[in-house]
């Protein structure tokens, strides 16, 4: 054996690999996405979700109905922070909403929308969350929190906020508490995980191909990217 086949052994699998993901894909797919990163989160067992005949504060309700609480409410969405140049409030954006709340039927929630956190110009802490969703796949129906205090600042945020769609009969508020979900450790791309383990994470690992560690794609902690993570990445594709 020649003293520089084991060096050169794992630049031929993953030239071979490549030749593979790029004849299945195509060679459009190679690129990972740069930018930050998006956590993955999941409304926990203190989110609500209540439909009802709220009427206006300190009003009569415009319609008569009772207000139902659906007994489970649940589902995932991404935050990512996108810069707006706004020195006192950061942006996030919300994408791939999927919740849903059971209220005899199932009542589905998909759709995205903006989150923002910081400080008024006086320094109160604040908050602010604006969705589009569709309800059962129709709309979409806009829900607004309203700029309204918050408690501890963290990075990334945890959620905790009350939504609704305004003074609609009937209408819908939301109770969110979210943090971000244990992430997947074969999620790797782009950079913190979009909560899919897929092609981009194959490709992730490709890249880094028999370089050593510490880098993330070092999935199985062997110390090196090789055939492990990628076998990781398969067993939990999604």
């Amino acid at each position: 054996m020649r003293s520089d086949d084991k060096e050169t052994r794992p630049r031929r699998v993953r030239r071979s690999l490549l030749a593979v993901c790029v004849t299945t894909f195509g060679a459009g797919a190679v690129a990972v996405a740069d930018g930050p990163p998006t956590f993955l989160y999941a409304l926990d067992e203190a989110s609500a979700y209540t439909q009802g005949c709220f009427g206006v504060p300190g009003g009569e309700p415009q319609c008569q109905c009772p207000i139902l609480l659906a007994p489970t409410f649940s589902g995932t969405f991404g935050l990512t922070n996108v810069p707006d140049g706004d020195p006192l409030l950061d942006a996030f954006e919300i994408s791939n909403v999927q919740w849903t709340a059971s209220l005899g039927t199932t009542v589905s929630f998909t759709g995205s929308g903006v989150y923002e956190i910081g400080a008024t110009p006086d320094g109160s802490p604040v908050q602010r969350m604006t969705l589009e969703l569709f309800v059962n796949g129709e709309g979409p129906v806009v829900f607004d929190s309203g700029l309204v205090p918050v408690g501890d600042i963290s990075d990334p945020p945890v959620i905790d906020i009350n939504i609704g769609d305004g003074f609609a009969c009937p209408g819908r508020r939301m109770s969110l508490a979210a943090a971000p979900d244990t992430p997947n450790p074969a999620d790797v791309a782009p950079p913190g995980g979009d909560g899919v383990v897929g092609i981009e994470d194959l490709l992730a690992v490709l890249g880094d191909w028999g370089l050593a560690a510490p880098r993330v794609t070092d999935i199985d902690g062997s110390g090196w990217v090789g055939i492990g993570d990628l076998l990781m990445v398969l067993a939990e594709w999604t």
